[in-house]
């Protein structure tokens, strides 16, 4: 079985229609969770790995907290769901195999809870060649989980001070951040984030509000020569077994 070991907790990683990555384990380890009581929403979950860091840093806040992944893709979320149940955190996290659309509007079956995280690593090609494989398309491409969809549900199902936090490429992020503040949030976050200090940046991390507020401005650079900087092993130190 393959697997990606972190420092208290294991993923399962051969099912889901994208695997472990740097991206998501970035987001779960920037995204605020500074609230009395946490309710998130993981859209697009994946192999559950953001939800599983956030109820690290939920557990070890003492913070009671209830954590949703939801993902289109039903191996992804049975997948998420696995490595939930054999996280210590099981009873906490839960993964449902649902469209956003389906999961917002069918309020019978899954309620009509209100968030204040919700979090999305989304798909983020819009007009590039799609792959052969049908269901790595669906978790790369905004056929499956457009911008406009997510800013959607944030705006239905976020608590007043609630955050959306996402992780993005900087084209994309524009794209994203357009379509977030015509439809009522404000920019709160920004971290820009490149591989090497002479790169550009190739991921944005970003949380909206819907309460206007000073944006905090942040850069983060993953490695400097053959090591990593500080700041990276800073924010992944407790949940990396290399550092």
């Amino acid at each position: 079985m393959e697997s990606f070991k972190f420092k208290k907790f294991s993923v399962k990683n051969s099912d889901s229609a994208m695997r472990v990555g740097t991206d998501g384990v970035l987001l779960g380890a920037w995204a605020d969770i500074n609230f009395k009581t946490v309710r998130v929403l993981d859209i697009g979950t994946g192999t559950g790995v953001i939800s599983l860091i956030l109820a690290q840093r939920l557990s070890e806040s003492e913070v009671p907290f209830n954590i949703i992944g939801i993902d289109i893709d039903i191996p992804s979320a049975t997948e998420a769901n696995y490595n939930f149940e054999h996280s210590p955190w099981q009873k906490r996290l839960k993964a449902l195999p649902i469209a956003l659309d389906n999961f917002i509007s069918n309020t019978d079956k899954y309620g009509n809870e209100i968030y204040d995280l919700i979090v999305s690593n989304p798909p983020y090609f819009i007009n590039s060649l799609k792959a052969s494989n049908v269901r790595r398309s669906s978790a790369r491409h905004t056929d499956s989980l457009s911008f406009y969809d997510i800013v959607q549900a944030a705006h239905e199902r976020l608590s007043t001070e609630g955050r959306l936090s996402i992780i993005l490429p900087p084209d994309e992020f524009e794209v994203f951040k357009d379509i977030a503040m015509k439809n009522g949030f404000y920019l709160r976050r920004r971290c820009q984030i490149s591989t090497t200090p002479r790169k550009l940046p190739k991921r944005v991390m970003a949380e909206f509000s819907m309460t206007e507020g000073k944006i905090q401005e942040d850069f983060l650079i993953i490695q400097d020569g053959s090591d990593f900087t500080n700041d990276y092993k800073i924010l992944t130190k407790n949940f990396y077994l290399k550092f």
